[in-house]
Order: C-alpha cells, then structure tokens, then sequence
C-alpha cells in the first residue's frame, strides 16, 4: 500500500527565543526538506511559527509534530492538511495565541 503525500501545515506556539526557530525548522531538515513556506510573528515573550510542508504523508507529518511538542520552548503544536485563510498583512495564517 502507497502512502499519499500532500502538503502539511504545523502551527506552533513557542516562547520567543533565539533557538525555537532552528530547531523546528531543524526536525524537517532532519529527513532532507526544505519547507514549503514559513512564517513567524513574535508578540512579546511568544513567538508563532506557521511552517507549510509538502511531500508528507500522514504519518511522517504526526511524528514530526510529535518532535515539536518534545522540545522544551514549544507551548502548542496544531497540524492540518488544510489550508486556513492568511492574514492580508501578514501573509501567515491567524494566531493561535
């Protein structure tokens, strides 16, 4: 059986620090993908981090949010397959805050 791939989408919520960025971007690095798209608006002490990912299937998608939820500066994970309307001004999707 073929697994079906399609683009992913990880919301994180993380404490706005300089290494919260790296190291998630560092866990899809880890299976050699570069993200599709990826935005990050920091609002005081928080920091919120929409990566979209292509070329996942289902069950590479929820280890990999299993391993943000692992790291120590993440406070919330939401992965979907669906795209939820972006912000016009921002161009990344709501906050999750």
């Amino acid at each position: 059986m073929r697994s079906v791939t399609s683009s992913r989408k990880f919301r994180v919520l993380a404490s706005a620090e300089p290494q919260a960025l790296p190291r998630l971007i560092g866990l899809i690095a880890q299976i050699g993908l570069t993200p599709t798209s990826l935005c990050a608006k920091a609002t005081g002490d928080l920091i919120t981090i929409t990566i979209d990912q292509s070329g996942l299937n289902e069950q590479q998608a929820a280890v990999i949010a299993e391993k943000m939820r692992s790291l120590v500066l993440v406070l919330d994970v939401q992965l979907s397959s669906d795209q939820p309307s972006l912000d016009p001004l921002t161009g990344c999707a709501p906050s999750i805050v």
